[in-house]
């Protein structure tokens, strides 16, 4: 839970901007807060890790390796 939160704080602070100050984001932060959005998404779900605990170290095993 507390990656989740760590991830998604930017997210919630770009959109309080937004809506708030109305501060809209240029193309290339709106593209980082989608890559930010989308990397939290693959955590909150359970893709990739096959539906068990401990698979994420073969998977970062392998991004090691690369």
């Amino acid at each position: 839970m507390g990656v989740l939160m760590a991830g998604a704080s930017p997210l919630f602070a770009a959109v309080f901007a937004w809506v708030l100050w109305r501060e809209r984001p240029d193309r290339w932060r709106t593209l980082g807060l989608a890559c930010m959005a989308l990397g939290v998404a693959l955590l909150g779900s359970k893709f990739g890790t096959a539906g068990h605990a401990g698979a994420w170290r073969r998977m970062a095993a392998h991004g090691g390796a690369i």
